[in-house]
């Protein structure tokens, strides 16, 4: 108890002296959608398709200072709308055929990961981008398939991480491989897709989501990374930069269909590049 008062009161002292009386409005804002939507639901109008939470609405995603996001944070799982809408897609690949072999998930989100565990026959490593420490993606962790198939250049003792522009693994050895919004966090892109490939056996497939720009829009460029740490903003062209890395190029709409979008609090926009080799 101690320690949630302590964390409310340096949220709030950090939205007045940084933002002022807007900072304090969007604060608390959020703090109230949150009690609602966790606690006081009656009818309900969404549900997550992660952890099955149910209520009238998902609660707002705050990025301070600038803005928030309405009905879009789910307040169990704490997944956000491409979490939900990745999930209902990869429960739908995942049983509809067979899946075998090495299946590499960069920056592995926690609230996606036990989809893919559940899965027996395939050897799942999570592997992050940073290189900070990461004590629940070491090595040991993951199956002894997995250990020996990943040339780890750091030995197996040490958390696993990875750069996508110099992947630890030997070409033609990864099933699948799997990014989520990672790809806008690398310098130079075109290396990383060329690395994607070469570690991927013919056949394999790479499932890439990125943050995207509206339909009808190609990718801006910026000079140096910018407060986010990204590098660019993804647009229509992103198919043509995979199509040059080799790839073949299946584009999905992961919020197609109006009535789970509503349903689930997807987003419209978000896009999942399907690049096999």
């Amino acid at each position: 108890m101690i320690n949630k008062l302590t964390y409310f009161s340096k949220s709030y002292s950090y939205a007045l002296s940084s933002h002022g009386i807007k900072g304090l409005y969007l604060l608390t804002t959020y703090y109230f959608h949150t009690i609602i939507s966790k606690y006081l639901s009656v009818s309900s109008r969404v549900e997550c398709p992660i952890c099955g939470w149910s209520g009238n609405q998902f609660r707002p995603f705050l990025v301070m200072p600038l803005w928030e996001r309405p009905n879009a944070q789910c307040p169990s799982c704490l997944s956000l709308e491409r979490h939900r809408a990745l999930a209902i897609f990869y429960k739908e690949y995942l049983s509809n055929t067979s899946h075998h072999g090495l299946y590499l998930h960069y920056a592995a989100e926690d609230c996606l990961k036990p989809i893919f565990q559940a899965v027996e026959s395939i050897d799942y490593c999570p592997v992050y981008f940073t290189l900070e420490p990461m004590p629940t993606a070491t090595a040991a962790s993951g199956s002894k398939v997995v250990q020996e198939r990943l040339g780890f250049r750091q030995g197996e003792k040490v958390p696993i991480v990875g750069d996508l522009q110099d992947i630890a693994a030997d070409a033609d050895t990864v099933a699948c491989l799997i990014s989520h919004n990672v790809l806008e966090h690398v310098q130079d892109d075109q290396l990383a897709l060329k690395e994607i490939y070469r570690v991927l056996k013919p056949g394999g497939v790479c499932f890439l989501n990125v943050p995207m720009r509206p339909v009808g829009h190609n990718t801006v460029y910026y000079k140096q990374a910018d407060s986010a740490g990204h590098w660019r903003e993804y647009g229509d062209d992103l198919a043509q930069l995979c199509q040059e890395a080799g790839f073949y190029v299946k584009v999905h709409f992961l919020a197609a269909d109006p009535t789970s979008s509503n349903q689930y609090g997807l987003d419209a926009n978000d896009r999942l590049y399907e690049l096999k080799k």
